[in-house]
């Protein structure tokens, strides 16, 4: 099988990580809107994971003589997405009823 992966995870690694943290910070303060609280100061900010999953194809494997796996057409290229996952938690001091 064939699989195709990022040039540089590490890069979109960070990227995923703080679009998650700026996810979150939006989320906590709509939340703290809602609920007619204040948010004082984060007392904890954990990263829960961060990973890409490439997309693969897997090809059958080619049966028969040396000479007809020679012969045979190679497998087609299909392109494909690499999801990058981060999950980012935050615990937040918070002021109000």
């Amino acid at each position: 099988h064939l699989v195709f992966g990022l040039a540089d995870p590490r890069t979109d690694r960070v990227k995923a990580i703080q679009q998650a943290t700026k996810n979150a910070l939006s989320d906590a303060r709509t939340l703290a809107e809602a609920g007619g609280v204040t948010l004082k100061k984060i007392r904890s900010l954990v990263l829960d994971g961060a990973s890409a999953t490439p997309r693969f194809t897997q090809e059958k494997a080619y049966m028969g003589s040396r000479m007809a796996m020679d012969s045979a057409p190679a497998p087609p290229i299909v392109s494909g997405d690499v999801t990058v996952r981060a999950s980012v938690s935050l615990v937040w001091e918070i002021e109000g009823p």
